[in-house]
């Protein structure tokens, strides 16, 4: 990236060696229009007739929810838009935009902008995305307003050479794809929570069941309510909603503050709820603050139980006093409520990272189009392919080490942090994943161990370097040690994304759930098929027992329900998933 000079245009400032051009003068403009909606022969069929409720929500635009036929597309003035056109929705919705994928023709809702030859459709794409206060700005109409073909064809753009408008339009889809990984992260790990949830949630035979009203009382809004809308990011105090906004903003009122904590933020109408441990300020009179009665439950496990509810809001009316206090929910014991309420607080945080790292790409990638499409920022083609050097090498012991720090940000938890069993059987399994070496594992009692963590230094490394630190727990009265993520555990996530990737990065976190006993049975069962295939010996059940059977550490698991036969099926198959 490069530093250049600027001119003065109509338009503002642009580098020098950009131009300034007119939509009508990069690309040829085109309405759209619709066949009669009385002749059943000019629907359904196979011809995608796009409408600006299609458009919006994605960048590309393959299929439309409305098609025409041929004889519908030659009954009206519609015609049939090339792959790469950019649609612009020029009512209803001005300034909306989509690129096409797929042969299509429009309704009279837009005005659709066919690229020239020397003219990259992403970039235009991305730099109309910015437009559209001047769409709307060049709007009319006494009914609805609507922009003329003659008004987009005159809206000028900067232009910059060919060569730099691809590379933008690179660099910009990176991030749109980046985004997307996000996006798509998020959703999968919501999924697995929701899955987990109602696995947890499911009353088992010691559960009691009891009514909310029971288990919680409620506190009025009325002394907590923000007096002011004024809400600056400099104030100090939030303002709270139970719904999706959550913080609506801060307020600098010092007077009210509800600090009766943790509390359940309820919506007497909507009867969405949020668990919150943090002074704050109510907005709404409907909002009511529910607290633990007594001490024999633990409110955020109370809290997860009111999600997962399904009750039908109907009327607008409250709803804590007649009907949700007097819902049953089932509870087991105080410690499992917080253990179940510990794992599913760990997955919330870890989704709130990924959503934090969300927000941090869309914010990079507005300030990247700030930059690059007005020019502030020069893309040199030549910097944008750099040669690939290779990583330098690094010693088994430094790897591990780094290996400790990620798995225990990635695995442990405060209440739970990581265990040497865990992470010896998972990094095994990467390891695996990643066709290194794994001549260092000894076949033990647990499986597949590997001392030279323990004793030939990876440890000591990640305490020194603080990727890690030791945090020591009880658990049925015996007393062990785990590891923590650390103050430099960045630095170690920089390693293992440069040598690993972000593929690696997920196989780790899909046994962050998993129980101890299915971490030995998978590593064990795959260093079993490992020494059978160098003996070029037959893969099946029979074979796997008979040379765990054989082996004198081992030969005691075949004793245990975790090494049965259908589990050990289970871990053949699975294992061909993890590899490929």
């Amino acid at each position: 990236m490069v530093k250049t000079k600027f001119k003065h245009t109509d338009i503002g400032l642009i580098p020098e060696d950009w131009e300034v051009k007119t939509l009508g003068e990069v690309g040829e403009v085109f309405g759209g229009s619709t066949p009669s909606t009385k002749n059943l022969a000019y629907w359904n069929g196979n011809i995608n007739w796009f409408t600006p409720t299609d458009i919006g929500k994605v960048k590309y635009l393959y299929s439309s929810s409305r098609k025409i036929t041929e004889e519908g597309l030659s009954s009206c003035s519609a015609r049939i838009l090339p792959i790469n056109t950019i649609l612009i929705t020029t009512r209803a919705g001005i300034g909306d935009l989509g690129i096409l994928k797929s042969p299509s023709a429009t309704n009279q809702g837009f005005q659709s902008l066919i690229p020239k030859t020397d003219i990259n459709c992403e970039y235009l794409y991305y730099l109309l995305s910015t437009l559209k206060s001047i769409f709307i700005k060049n709007a009319s109409g006494s009914t609805f307003l609507e922009i003329s073909p003659s008004k987009v064809k005159s809206i000028q753009i900067p232009l910059p050479p060919f060569a730099e408008q691809q590379a933008i339009a690179e660099v910009l889809s990176d991030t749109d794809r980046w985004i997307e990984s996000l996006e798509n992260l998020i959703a999968k790990k919501q999924l697995i929570k929701q899955g987990i949830m109602q696995k947890l949630l499911t009353p088992k035979e010691n559960w009691e069941v009891k009514r909310l009203g029971d288990c919680l009382d409620y506190i009025q809004p009325t002394p907590f309510l923000v007096k002011s809308a004024d809400y600056k990011p400099s104030n100090n105090i939030p303002v709270l909603t139970a719904g999706k906004t959550f913080i609506l903003g801060y307020t600098n009122e010092t007077a009210g503050i509800f600090n009766n904590l943790p509390t359940i933020i309820f919506d007497d109408f909507t009867t969405a709820s949020k668990y919150v441990n943090f002074p704050f300020k109510a907005k709404s009179s409907a909002m009511k603050m529910l607290i633990l009665k007594n001490n024999d439950n633990n409110l955020k496990y109370l809290s997860y139980s009111m999600m997962s509810l399904k009750f039908q809001v109907g009327d607008h009316k409250r709803h804590w006093i007649r009907e949700f206090q007097n819902i049953e929910i089932p509870l087991p014991p105080i410690a499992e409520q917080t253990k179940i309420a510990s794992i599913l607080s760990d997955m919330d945080a870890e989704i709130e990272i990924l959503e934090q790292k969300l927000a941090k790409a869309q914010q990079i990638k507005q300030g990247l189009m700030r930059e690059l499409l007005t020019g502030k920022i020069r893309l040199v083609i030549s910097q944008v392919k750099k040669e690939i050097k290779p990583l330098k090498k690094h010693n088994n012991h430094f790897n591990d080490a780094v290996l400790i720090g990620v798995m225990a940000s990635c695995l442990g938890s405060e209440n739970f942090p990581l265990t040497r069993f865990r992470y010896t059987k998972v990094s095994y399994l990467l390891k695996r994943y990643k066709d290194e070496q794994i001549t260092e594992y000894l076949k033990k009692a647990a499986g597949p161990y590997n001392p030279k963590t323990r004793y030939g230094g990876a440890e000591k490394i990640a305490i020194e370097n603080k990727y890690v630190a030791i945090k020591k727990r009880s658990y049925k009265g015996k007393e062990y040690e785990g590891f923590l993520e650390a103050e430099n555990i960045e630095q170690a996530l920089g390693y293992f994304n440069r040598w690993y990737g972000e593929g690696a990065l997920n196989f780790i976190k899909q046994f962050k759930y998993e129980t101890n006993n299915n971490l030995e049975l998978l590593a064990t069962v795959d260093m079993a098929i490992q020494d059978l295939k160098e003996e070029n010996k037959e893969i099946n059940l029979n074979s796997i027992k008979q040379f765990i059977r054989e082996n004198e550490e081992w030969r005691d698991k075949l004793n245990r329900s975790a090494f049965c036969d259908e589990n050990i099926e289970i871990a053949i198959k699975r294992l061909d998933n993890l590899y490929n």
